[in-house]
């Protein structure tokens, strides 16, 4: 994929990469499973899929994608002073949705966020296993 980059910026690159980084490694990324946990489906246990990837990190990553997408747009169909206006409701977005979702997650005893409720997801203790670096692979 030599030809990715050439494609679409490497800001929305990144941001999806992070949005799907719950469904790589089996639901335990690299820092999930050094702290012995993993995120699974609420109701089966079984690692997230893709969609709960990213349902479970849109709250995280919403005005990224946002602005990675107008980025995209010519600059006739998006005035600057629009642009202007998104970017400061990304800093306002970071400044206060982004530190209460991290303090819900701190203060419930489930451990839970928005983005937990949304795709229907938890995070459980887990031995760490480094084993399983892509979805579905079989050793």
């Amino acid at each position: 994929m030599p030809y990715l980059p050439n494609l679409f910026p490497q800001g929305l690159i990144l941001t999806l990469l992070f949005m799907s980084r719950d469904y790589f490694f089996g639901g335990r990324g690299i820092g999930k499973n050094l702290m012995g946990l993993q995120v699974v489906q609420a109701s089966s246990g079984l690692a997230p899929t893709l969609k709960q990837s990213w349902m479970r990190n849109i709250t995280l990553t919403a005005p990224l994608l946002l602005l990675d997408i107008v980025g995209m747009l010519p600059g006739a169909l998006l005035p600057e002073i629009v642009r202007d206006l998104l970017k400061i409701l990304e800093t306002i977005y970071a400044l206060t949705v982004l530190p209460l979702e991290s303090y819900r997650a701190y203060s419930r005893e489930d451990s839970l966020r928005v983005g937990d409720v949304l795709a229907q997801t938890k995070i459980i203790q887990s031995q760490t296993n480094f084993d399983q670096l892509l979805p579905g692979q079989k050793n």
